[in-house]
């Protein structure tokens, strides 16, 4: 059984989906709000479809709001505020979905050491999701930065937080010229940074930390903590619609 917040949720993501036309023979549809309550449990539980009462209809009605794109646009819009604005600091960082080798994209990853995909996922201070990738689990963790970055544009915070597996000295610069400061501590050994190194006050640790809640949510539902699904699509669908909820969550 769903909570009230989580309740709240699904009230509010349905304002947003389309409804079910009614045929002109036959049962009247099932309501949209019974068909994502069964969703939400589904990826909270991680259940099988044939474990939920209306397998085939929800299945089929998770896959059409995918094709729409309807769930990409539902978190750009509660998210809308936070894009359109340069925001003061933001953090990123990845983790790992577990998953069978359903499809090509589940790779061995030697940071985890098992097939998993990769999340990453950009916060406000305020520990607000605000962008999200999701990528092959072989996929190093810098290079997932370079393309969030690419597609972000001239729209960069002022502070961007990292961890260690993050440091590219070009990248740095780079970021530099555009008035946007990298905070980061940096590996021991060689590198190119001359004069003294970084360190994260208290301060800066609180930042950069939190982060690792909102990993800790994605993770408390089970469908994200260890994958089953097959098609990529909804994989993809299951992963926003969990960021959804907890941007809901923090907004509310």
């Amino acid at each position: 059984m769903l909570n009230h917040t989580e309740r709240s949720y699904v009230s509010h993501l349905c304002e947003f989906l389309p409804n079910r036309t009614p045929g002109k023979r036959g049962p009247r549809p099932i309501p949209k709000e019974d068909l994502i309550y069964q969703l939400f449990e589904k990826i909270k539980y991680n259940l099988r479809w044939e474990d939920l009462e209306n397998s085939t209809v929800c299945h089929n009605y998770f896959q059409e709001i995918q094709r729409r794109g309807i769930f990409k646009k539902i978190f750009n819009n509660i998210t809308s505020d936070y894009q359109k604005q340069r925001l003061q600091k933001t953090v990123v960082d990845s983790s790992d979905i577990e998953s069978h080798r359903v499809n090509s994209r589940v790779r061995y990853s030697g940071k985890y050491h098992k097939y998993c995909l990769k999340m990453t996922v950009e916060t406000t201070e305020e520990w607000i999701p605000v962008d999200f990738e999701l990528s092959p689990g072989s996929m190093s963790d810098s290079r997932i930065l370079e393309e969030m970055l690419s597609e972000r544009g001239k729209v960069l915070p002022y502070e961007l937080y990292l961890d260690k597996g993050y440091e590219k000295y070009s990248r740095r610069r780079e970021l530099k010229r555009q008035n946007c400061q990298v905070r980061m501590e940096m590996k021991r050994g060689n590198n190119k940074k001359r004069g003294p190194k970084f360190k994260f006050a208290e301060e800066h640790q609180r930042i950069r930390c939190g982060i690792e809640k909102i990993f800790s949510w994605i993770k408390s539902f089970n469908g994200l903590r260890y994958n089953r699904l097959k098609k990529w699509s909804l994989i993809m669908a299951s992963f926003i619609f969990v960021l959804c909820y907890i941007v809901f969550i923090r907004l509310k």
